[in-house]
């Protein structure tokens, strides 16, 4: 069996175990619309009713998608993503139960479908990732093709590989723990927002504590006008369900049972069938509609006002530890296989756990209920989390399989005296031993928040912060060090030389944004071996580089 087989057969027998859950426990349908009613049905214009539930889903949802998602930084051309996208299209509804996101990442050289999460017990998640990378020719192999034939080779070479000849299946346990009560609850783990609904929960309920002051009173002056217009007008709404093809004629409970069918009744056929009754059903929707924009309104001024907006930055925020295996199948032209195994933690300063740690610290000063907002306030505002440290640490051990590789090609030359080019037969061989090695990086960003007296948002209330200017954002700094014990003993056929080397490298930047939305970034680097210094505007000695430019805007935003 081959590796591709392989890794199609496990994507395969992921989404049938997702396939079996998802028919366990399917969900209602939902109702879709009827072209029948062209002017909608009683229930198409229902508001939803005011409650918690409404404002939960509200956060919820704004929570999920602000949750942040790392960028990339290399640079390709566009096309490859939307060749894969196009290819698999057709195929994506087939899976659409086991597979929870097909992306490109920023400059599309790579295309991942993320499948739906298995939960294993109560402290974590199996998640499934397959990637198909944009081919490039191995770096190795491509050295051992003659200089001036070089170029057109690779082309020739990557025109023998389709688009998914590089694949990467990655399968990632990530360590969680779901929230109790505020008081039972001190240090949790990972992103997922359904980890953290029950304290989410108790934020919302004080935050809405007098929201909906006067929105109570209309909601159920709505409910007295909505049950006395259905029971005044039963006959009416009866008439309709039978026309509607609801409710036989001899029906004793034609509106079904408490009145089931009314929201499924056609706005036109009442109308036709007593325009008084339409008229009135028409006004308490109305008055629905403008109460269910108030709620709205409402909820999101609470949000606003509590700085409940912070809280999808905190949760992405919060500790992650995370365990994955992954295995790349490539075809010859573009590598051996590999297989790895890769540890990280990353974590920000200000997060969910500052919350529930100054919540804890208020009952240690003697406050017997403290207020979950004011604690999240301190967590949010508190100058103890003004520069929002973040840091990210990983440390892998890879496993490139060995690798046999010829590859017969024509080099043509010019010959003296003749105008006629000759063709020389060459061979690009290469033959690497099974190799091992260790990789581990370490990074830390810090922001600096420069001072002005009038905050730009609520949000920021409290926290040392920019001009309102467009384009403008607070410095930053990073620092980043990268170790690689390679397996230098695996040399380039008849050549002294590693095909990789170890190194250690550091780099020290600021990016500091200026005037109209670009920044000032300067970077230090310093590397045990020269060459891992890339492009650098000066050198010191041999392991020492600075580079300086002026960068665009979305260098600022940390893009």
């Amino acid at each position: 069996m081959s590796t591709k087989s392989l890794i199609s057969g496990c994507l395969l027998s992921w989404a049938v175990i997702l396939g079996a859950r998802s028919a366990w426990a399917q969900p209602e349908p939902t109702p879709q619309a009827d072209a029948k009613c062209p002017g909608g049905k009683i229930g198409s214009l229902t508001s939803e009713k005011v409650a918690e539930g409404a404002a939960k889903q509200t956060l919820e949802t704004a929570t999920t998608k602000a949750i942040a998602q790392k960028p990339t930084t290399a640079a390709a051309p566009p096309a490859f993503a939307d060749r894969v996208n196009a290819t698999i299209a057709d195929f994506l509804p087939l899976f659409q139960f086991a597979v929870n996101e097909v992306a490109s990442n920023a400059d599309k050289t790579s295309v991942t479908a993320k499948f739906n999460p298995i939960p294993v017990g109560i402290y974590g998640n199996l998640s499934l990732n397959a990637t198909a990378t944009q081919p490039q020719v191995f770096k190795a192999l491509e050295e051992k093709i003659v200089e001036p034939a070089r170029e057109a080779q690779r082309k020739t070479l990557l025109g023998k590989v389709d688009d998914f000849s590089d694949l990467t299946l990655a399968l990632s346990y990530g360590l969680q723990r779901r929230a109790g009560t505020w008081d039972n609850t001190r240090k949790m783990f990972g992103r997922n927002y359904e980890l953290y609904r029950n304290l989410a929960s108790g934020l919302l309920e004080q935050a809405l504590q007098g929201a909906f002051a006067d929105i109570d009173q209309r909601t159920d002056r709505i409910s007295r006008a909505r049950s006395k217009l259905f029971t005044e007008f039963k006959t009416v709404f009866e008439e309709a369900a039978v026309r509607d093809g609801l409710a036989q004629p001899d029906d004793p409970e034609k509106l079904g049972p408490q009145g089931a069918r009314l929201d499924s009744i056609c706005l036109a056929t009442v109308e036709s069938v007593n325009p008084e009754a339409y008229k009135q059903l028409v006004d308490v929707l109305r008055k629905e509609a403008l109460l269910s924009a108030d709620v709205t309104a409402a909820v999101q001024k609470a949000i606003t006002d509590n700085k409940l907006d912070a809280l999808p930055a905190m949760i992405d925020n919060q500790p992650q530890i995370v365990l994955q295996g992954s295995y790349r199948a490539s075809d010859d032209v573009i590598g051996p296989d590999t297989a790895a195994i890769t540890a990280s933690y990353e974590m920000g300063t200000r997060n969910f756990n500052s919350m529930l740690r100054e919540y804890h610290q208020m009952k240690r000063e003697g406050i017997k209920e403290p207020s979950y907002l004011d604690a999240y306030e301190r967590g949010v505002t508190d100058r103890a989390y003004q520069y929002e440290d973040k840091v990210i640490f990983s440390a892998s051990f890879r496993r490139n399989q060995s690798y046999n590789f010829s590859y017969n090609y024509k080099e043509s030359v010019s010959s003296p005296g003749s105008t006629t080019p000759v063709e020389i037969d060459r061979t690009a061989a290469l033959n690497l031993p099974r190799s091992d090695d260790w990789r581990a990086s370490l990074s830390w960003t810090r922001l600096w928040p420069r001072r002005t007296e009038k905050p730009e948002t609520l949000l920021a209330a409290g926290l040392p912060q920019l001009p309102a200017m467009t384009g403008r954002q607070d410095p930053r700094s990073t620092f980043t060090i990268e170790w690689v014990d390679a397996d230098e003993s695996i040399k380039l056929a008849g050549t002294n030389t590693p095909l990789e080397n170890d190194r250690f490298v550091a780099r020290l930047s600021l990016v500091v944004p200026v005037q109209g939305g670009m920044t000032l970034p300067l970077t230090i680097v310093y590397s045990d071996k020269p060459e891992f210094l890339g492009d650098q505007d000066r050198v010191f000695g041999a392991h020492v580089g600075i580079s300086y430019k002026i960068g665009d805007k979305g260098a600022a935003a940390g893009k």
